[in-house]
């Protein structure tokens, strides 16, 4: 628990005396002299901003005699407190001082000792009343300024009052600035506390990088202030690993990617992205800036922080983190930024696993899954299958006369032909079938929920598409590409998983012997030798 939570309550404010004459003068002095060494210790006890703010308004409201005193401050890292008092009132976000009070204004007026009077519309009244201004500095730089109004004691602040006034604002500047110091290094510490967790996530071996990110935003959501996050990759190399924090839909992320795209291309927003800055934006901005389709949906009244997430040194996707303000995404910006790297870190990995992992089953010519991941996810469908009494049917497939082609074009033209039947089988094949090479110019299909019949309709539109798109031309004449292919379905021709694979081995060798290019259907029983020959009949 935070010691500086339970400081004791500040003291009240001094109240001026009821006096007249040289008496009312004196009384005041003394008065001012007292307030001064009181407040001064009071605030010099005080540890919290949520304290000291309303404690320093309160102050001003009862000394100077005005209504009400507004504390505002400079540095945007205290911008997060909210609080909501009867004397005391930090300006909402996009508030600010009229453009005709500069600071040399300020500093000016700090030197002479005088209060600005000004005539404004303010943030709250009915905006008739006279505003005072009194700039807050130390050390030479202004930390903010006072702004009270409706005065009760008059038109003008006695000199004696104003040096009063005077003494006060140094002792709340410097009250200010410790107690922000303190503030910003207890807020560090919890930071990097959370930070820490946040690696954590990310180095957990149990965890996948998908799965980081869904706890990565659970972690910060209470502590943001987070509505919902996403991931929206900007290059094709993290596809497989980039998906939303939150349940969106594909339209959703499509308009977000393209949006995100647009941004990079700005010099004022897109620049600082690609050096690895973290980027804030008000959603009036973004609705004001991009068209309905070309920007995030549900962005009025929300801001997005832009987290750049990269990948072998180049912007590689962004977290889009989205709040109901803009105040406590602006002020914990430093830990976004710390939160980049991490990302970036965790990426990286997810991505060299997926390399790795994607080398170990795939077919380096094709494309297409290789032997040894085809025997593991025809087990996977085989069991889930049987465990849910559902269909299972296995396609084998075979290059006519491969050999042949081989042999009187060189495996170059080989290697094409096979690259190019591959690409023909995955566009034809259904959504959820697993195509793999099975060896030499083999391939297989594992077709989930399927029987003969659909399996038999899968292979004669491959053995077509083939037929059609792969006659390739060569020194003047066209060499015709054909495929045989052979069916097996479980339980209808087959009972175990190897019987399933003998089965369309042994329809694969029915449908040579029957012609080639042609789709067969597994007998019952073996007939003959399932060895088959790839020279011509």
């Amino acid at each position: 628990m935070d010691s500086r939570a339970s400081a004791s309550p500040p003291a009240p404010a001094p109240r001026l005396p009821d006096a007249s004459g040289a008496d009312r003068s004196l009384d005041r002095q003394v008065f001012y002299l007292h307030a001064i060494a009181q407040i001064g210790r009071t605030l010099a006890t005080v540890a919290r901003l949520e304290q000291l703010l309303p404690q320093i308004a309160d102050y001003f409201t009862e000394l100077a005699g005005v209504a009400w005193t507004c504390v505002y401050i400079r540095e945007p890292a205290l911008d997060r407190y909210r609080l909501r008092e009867s004397k005391f009132v930090i300006p909402e976000d996009g508030w600010s001082p009229p453009a005709t009070v500069q600071e040399e204004e300020l500093a000016e007026l700090w030197r002479s000792r005088q209060p600005l009077p000004r005539r404004a519309a303010a943030p709250f009244g009915d905006g008739s009343t006279t505003r005072w201004f009194l700039p807050l500095f130390t050390e030479g730089s202004p930390t903010g300024f006072l702004l009270f109004g409706e005065k009760v004691l008059g038109g003008e602040i006695p000199s004696d009052e104003r040096e009063f006034l005077h003494t006060l604002a140094t002792q709340a500047a410097l009250a200010l600035r410790h107690v922000s110091m303190l503030d910003d290094t207890a807020r560090l510490v919890e930071e990097l506390e959370v930070l820490k967790e946040v690696s954590g996530l990310f180095t957990r071996s149990s965890e996948t990088f998908a799965g980081s990110l869904q706890a990565m935003q659970s972690r910060l959501k209470p502590y943001l202030g987070l509505e919902d996050g996403m991931l929206v990759p900007l290059h094709a190399d993290v596809e497989h690993v980039a998906f939303g924090l939150a349940a969106v839909d594909a339209d959703e992320l499509d308009r977000t990617r393209r949006w995100a795209a647009l941004l990079l291309a700005e010099s004022e927003r897109g620049a600082p992205l690609q050096r690895g800055e973290v980027v804030i934006l008000q959603g009036i901005d973004v609705e004001s800036s991009f068209p309905a389709e070309f920007r995030p949906p549900r962005m009025a009244g929300r801001s997005l922080a832009l987290v750049p997430v990269f990948y072998d040194d180049r912007l590689a996707a962004v977290v889009l983190l989205r709040a109901g303000g803009d105040a406590l995404l602006r002020s914990y910006r430093r830990l976004l930024q710390n939160l980049s790297p991490t990302i970036s870190s965790a990426l990286q990995k997810a991505c060299d696993h997926v390399k790795l992992e994607r080398l170990a089953t795939t077919d380096g010519l094709t494309g297409l899954y290789n032997h040894r991941f085809f025997h593991d996810k025809l087990q996977q469908e085989y069991l889930r299958a049987y465990r849910l009494r559902e269909r299972l049917a296995l396609l084998f497939l075979d290059v006519d006369h491969f050999k042949s082609v081989n042999d009187a074009f060189g495996h170059v033209f080989g290697d094409q032909v096979l690259a190019q039947a591959a690409e023909v089988l995955r566009a034809t094949v259904r959504e959820i079938d697993i195509v793999a090479r099975y060896g030499g110019e083999e391939f297989a299909v594992i077709l989930p929920q399927a029987g003969c019949e659909e399996a038999t309709a899968v292979g004669e539109r491959v053995r077509a598409a083939v037929e059609q798109v792969l006659p390739l031309r060569l020194e003047r004449r066209v060499q015709r590409i054909t495929v045989s292919v052979g069916v097996a379905a479980y339980p209808e021709t087959a009972a175990t998983k190897e019987r399933l694979v003998e089965a369309a081995d042994r329809g694969l060798y029915e449908a040579k012997r029957a012609g080639r290019n042609r789709v067969m259907v597994a007998s019952a029983e073996p007939a003959d030798d399932p060895r088959r020959s790839d020279t011509d009949a």
